[in-house]
């Protein structure tokens, strides 16, 4: 498939994830955010009982700190959208609400890497290359699979 091509399907597939959401949509992203928000409660319970004066674990800290009440947050305003129904899924797809999303679920994940980056860190500096290593394995299999599945979908489309 030329280049033209295949990014035109993924665009295809971004829209079509994107376009129409729906309550089972609004109950995902929802679940997603307050099982984030529980593993910077677990992280922070786990630093409570293995706490000394590392900067690793400092870092840690504060970056739990940080995202459990985004990720709170979001899972509270998707609360909303799963409650008021469909009139209200206009306002999620506004330009304002997908910017507002986009930034909070970036601050929020990234904090729970950097949060989870520096546990390793304090346990085993060398494991954090493994996590480094898996992590990128796994990036190119998602995007391997995405790519895959955009141009089953949409390969048929694009030639007509």
């Amino acid at each position: 498939m030329p280049e033209k091509q295949k990014v035109e399907s993924e665009k295809k597939l971004l829209d079509a994830y994107n376009r129409y959401p729906s309550e089972s949509k609004f109950l995902m992203y929802r679940n997603l955010s307050y099982g984030a928000a529980g593993i910077h409660l677990l992280i922070i319970i786990l630093l409570a009982q293995i706490w000394s004066e590392s900067q690793a674990l400092r870092v840690s800290l504060y970056s739990s700190a940080l995202g459990m009440p985004i990720w709170l947050g979001l899972g509270g305003i998707y609360e909303s959208y799963i409650l008021l129904g469909r009139k209200s899924y206009s306002h999620f797809n506004s330009e304002l609400g997908q910017s507002f999303y986009s930034f909070c679920y970036t601050i929020a994940g990234i904090s729970l890497i950097i949060s989870l980056c520096s546990i390793i860190y304090f346990l085993d500096h060398n494991a954090l290359w493994y996590f480094g290593l898996g992590a990128a394995i796994m990036l190119f299999i998602v995007g391997s699979f995405h790519n895959s599945l955009a141009k089953t979908l949409f390969e048929t489309e694009v030639e007509n």
